[in-house]
């Protein structure tokens, strides 16, 4: 009988956990490093930002010569936001988000910039950073981030950010 009652209650645990809600993302900052890539027969310049021994937690493309440049948050997927508060450095826009798939096909909150954002073309360096907010969770992206996305506009908008 208490065999029975314990395998049971094991029962039930492992049901449980198997149909928990995915935990819900929470704030915080990546140390990660970035690479860059244009490739000029498909005009799509992107820079990825790795986290230390995982995956990609944040991917940035744009297809030259007129595209949107595109945030796909992997850290933020699961946010069900409609906008998003962009930060480079000290200054903040709000654009909309939506959840969506990065470029490898993984579920990310997906960010479109409008062309030329104000923000971008006057940051060409490496320092300060940059960051996402969707409902109040902030994923701040790993130092050299200005940079990365600077790199992105340049090759993505020929006349620059």
């Amino acid at each position: 009988m208490i065999r029975s009652a314990i395998a049971v209650a094991v029962l039930l645990l492992a049901a449980s956990c198997a149909s928990a809600p995915p935990p819900a993302a929470s704030s915080g900052s990546s140390a990660g490093a970035w690479r860059f890539n244009y490739d000029s027969a498909t005009g799509v310049a992107s820079a990825l930002q790795s986290e230390p021994g995982g995956p990609d937690s944040v991917a940035v493309t744009c297809r030259a010569p007129d595209g949107d440049m595109i945030v796909a948050d992997y850290r933020l997927a699961s946010a069900n936001v409609s906008t998003v508060d962009f930060t480079v450095r000290q200054e903040t826009i709000r654009v909309p988000a939506a959840r969506g798939q990065g470029p490898d096909g993984r579920p990310a909150l997906t960010v479109r910039l409008p062309r030329r954002p104000p923000n971008l073309g006057a940051y060409p360096s490496a320092d300060g950073t940059v960051s996402l907010n969707a409902g109040g969770v902030t994923h701040t992206y790993a130092r050299g981030s200005v940079e990365k996305f600077w790199q992105v506009a340049q090759a993505c908008w020929p006349s620059g950010s």
